[in-house]
């Protein structure tokens, strides 16, 4: 792995990592100092929460697998917790896409106005269900760790083993696409609906009937930005997934230099885009960097 040490590669991926460590701290930050304030934290802001610590651990985990470790044992091991991380991260990213929506968009369905009083209680269990549904990608990766041991054990795959792994690589692999595909189609729906309601509302203003004040304008045009950029990093992050499951041991570098600048960039940038929508986390931000870079801080009003 001498090439992931190559300058073209190794500075960005520097930066990217200082850069994560810095946003993914800052929000952590942020929640616990909202924590110890108020002794509770809004669902809001439990999701950030979720979500910047699956962020911060992704990028650790990238960083001793691919920089750390040379060990191909304790990089297997590795691999396991990361499949695990990653597939949090997924399903943390579809919560707040869901929350955002729900709490955003306008609709007089009998459903949605249900949703609306129900997600503040539904987020603490949906995190904790998102985790243990996290759990069956990490079987896949596991899998293969035993395999490899077995191997390094006997010196080479028995006929059986090999066709108890052929065998179970089929319905694993339907299994963990279907888990990667279904946070990232929940994102897309959420996307489609913020989307549809701010085309709504500004065609409501231009008939001259607006029925909506200039803050859920701007609620609206935050949430959608965010959530189309998520859907398209998620959705580029997938697609590389779906590649690396074909590859578990890294054995082609074009595959593992793609996936691993592709994970190191997620995580700085989702945690960008949070901050630049939620004022609270912008005053964090702006006590490191110089004030001229951010616009200027407004006072934070808590969500429900």
């Amino acid at each position: 792995m001498n090439y992931l040490l190559s300058p073209p590669f190794l500075i960005p991926s520097i930066a990217l990592i200082l850069l994560s460590f810095i946003l993914n701290g800052l929000m952590i930050k942020a929640m616990i100092c909202e924590w110890a304030h108020r002794r509770r934290l809004s669902p809001r802001d439990q999701i950030l929460l979720s979500l910047s610590a699956s962020n911060l651990a992704c990028t650790i985990l990238d960083l001793q697998i691919n920089f750390v470790f040379e060990s191909a044992f304790v990089v297997r091991i590795l691999y396991v917790w990361e499949t695990f991380a990653v597939q949090c991260r997924c399903w943390f990213t579809a919560w707040l896409s869901i929350f955002l929506c729900i709490k955003i968009v306008s609709c007089n369905h009998y459903l949605f106005h249900l949703c609306k009083l129900k997600i503040s209680a539904w987020v603490p269990w949906g995190l904790l269900g998102s985790m243990i549904i996290s759990l069956f990608p990490s079987f896949p990766a596991f899998w293969n760790f035993t395999i490899v041991c077995q191997r390094n054990a006997t010196g080479e795959l028995s006929d059986l083993a090999e066709n108890l792994r052929l065998r179970a690589n089929v319905p694993y692999f339907v299994l963990l696409l279907g888990l990667f595909l279904l946070p990232l189609l929940l994102v897309l729906l959420c996307s489609i609906l913020t989307v549809a309601s701010l085309f709504r509302h500004v065609c409501r203003l231009t008939g001259q009937g607006p029925q909506f004040t200039h803050s859920q304008m701007k609620a609206h045009v935050k949430a959608a930005i965010a959530l189309l950029t998520f859907f398209f990093f998620y959705l580029f992050l997938t697609m590389v997934d779906i590649l690396m499951m074909f590859e578990p041991y890294f054995t082609n570098p074009s595959i593992l230099l793609t996936h691993t600048l592709a994970s190191l960039f997620f995580a700085p940038v989702q945690a960008a885009i949070l901050i630049a929508v939620n004022p609270q986390l912008r005053q964090e931000v702006a006590c490191l960097l110089p004030c001229w870079l951010l616009p200027e801080p407004r006072p934070f009003s808590p969500s429900t």
